[in-house]
């Protein structure tokens, strides 16, 4: 589901089903916003991944923090910072940076 209010958008989705024969439910929370232009979009997302596995359910949650600036049809630089807060049980959580530069032509 989804719902705008003028440049702000919150954004859910919940999704149950199997992997490799184990129940699986992932949830995603996003909070956005998109400049007047639509040049310049920013948002925050909270994934939440639990799946059932020989014992019960496992977790993996992440935050993310993102941002997409397309200053015409052709260019387009894209950022994003994930945080883990848990990866199935293991103590060890990681952070990640990406850059992506797409050009079309």
């Amino acid at each position: 589901g989804q719902w705008y209010y003028g440049p702000v958008g919150l954004v859910g989705e919940v999704s149950i089903g199997t992997n490799n024969n184990e129940d699986v439910v992932n949830t995603l929370l996003e909070l956005n916003y998109v400049n007047r232009r639509e040049t310049l979009f920013v948002y925050t997302q909270g994934r939440f991944l639990r799946q059932h596995r020989g014992l019960g359910w496992d977790e993996s949650d992440s935050l993310r923090f993102g941002m997409r600036w397309t200053p015409d049809n052709r260019w387009a630089l894209s950022s994003e910072f994930t945080q883990e807060l848990n990866a199935f049980g293991t103590a060890t959580t990681e952070s990640l940076v990406s850059f992506q530069l797409r050009y079309r032509y």
